[in-house]
């Protein structure tokens, strides 16, 4: 590993989710800021790292910013999947935070794929069928990273890993699956205390609530009207950065949504979409030891050298 002198902060956060989308990252960053001894920004996604103009503004800014509150001492992390997206921010996680733990939450890559693409059907920015939008996202084969539209590409775990593992010893990072965060959040979460060197025998009380679903606008108007207000009020200096981006993400993602169910996918879609990810269930088997909860992915159909993340 290439590495450059790292940049010295002052109060390094001691954990990042980063990601994958649509994997329940946001339903585990609630139960784990329901730990006493944990701290996360409520609103999610600071993009800190992944997005140039915050990232310029520097990481004092960013803590300053979302992480006034944190009680002291406490234990200190955020969630953003876009740094799962954008390749460049494993380096500025690197070369800020070199040791920081990281925590990937996973979903099964078809389901997160046809989840990724209804919820960009339902915010109006796809009208291709889903077979037609998959197959265009595994021809191309570009550089661009299209956050509305890349249904297969974040999914390509062992690709986005790799990348990781290239900034970072595989001891800094955990690979959990959504799949079992759902059966036994218990479970997973004594796990990651540990992880983070919090107390493993806490329960969070709200274990049994699931955040951000995928699901219809209830009010269309209603996430435009509520930017609009709230960013009057953040001017006027009525609230904080941290509390607009906290209300923003919640009007987002829970106040102005209904639950649907998704149809079911086709098995010739479903066929393709397995035959893609094979190889990067694969490396996940033989990187991290761990064995995804993903019946779409039997261990002899996976057993291939292909060494996509490597």
């Amino acid at each position: 590993m290439n590495a450059s002198p790292p940049t010295p902060v002052t109060h390094p956060l001691d954990f990042l989710i980063i990601g994958a989308q649509k994997s329940a990252t946001t339903s585990l960053a609630r139960y784990l800021d329901e730990h006493p001894e944990i701290f996360v920004p409520g609103g999610k996604e600071l993009e800190f790292f992944s997005d140039p103009q915050r990232y310029r503004r520097g990481y004092g800014w960013m803590y300053q910013t979302f992480f006034a509150a944190a009680a002291a001492p406490c234990i200190k992390g955020e969630a953003s999947t876009h740094y799962m997206m954008y390749p460049q921010t494993s380096r500025r996680i690197r070369d800020t935070l070199p040791q920081v733990r990281l925590i990937a939450i996973l979903r099964n890559p078809i389901d997160r794929a046809y989840s990724h693409y209804r919820m960009s059907c339902m915010r109006g920015r796809e009208s291709r069928d889903f077979a037609s939008a998959v197959a265009a996202d595994i021809a191309d084969r570009s550089d661009t990273v299209d956050e509305n539209h890349n249904y297969v590409r974040f999914g390509e775990y062992a690709r986005i890993l790799g990348g990781y593992l290239e900034d970072f010893p595989s001891e800094q990072i955990r690979v959990v699956f959504t799949e079992e965060l759902e059966r036994d959040p218990a479970a997973v979460l004594q796990g990651l205390y540990a992880f983070v060197g919090a107390d493993t025998g806490f329960v969070p009380p709200n274990l049994e609530q699931r955040y951000n679903v995928t699901g219809d606008k209830i009010l269309p108007g209603l996430d435009r009207w509520a930017r609009s207000l709230l960013r009057r009020l953040r001017r006027l200096r009525v609230i904080s950065q941290a509390r607009f981006s906290q209300l923003i993400f919640w009007t987002h993602t829970e106040l102005n949504i209904r639950p649907v169910a998704a149809d079911a996918l086709s098995p010739e879609v479903r066929a393709v979409l397995a035959e893609h990810f094979a190889a990067d269930v694969a490396w996940l088997r033989r990187r991290f030891g761990v064995n995804p909860p993903w019946p779409d992915f039997a261990p002899d159909e996976v057993a291939g050298t292909d060494e996509r993340g490597a």
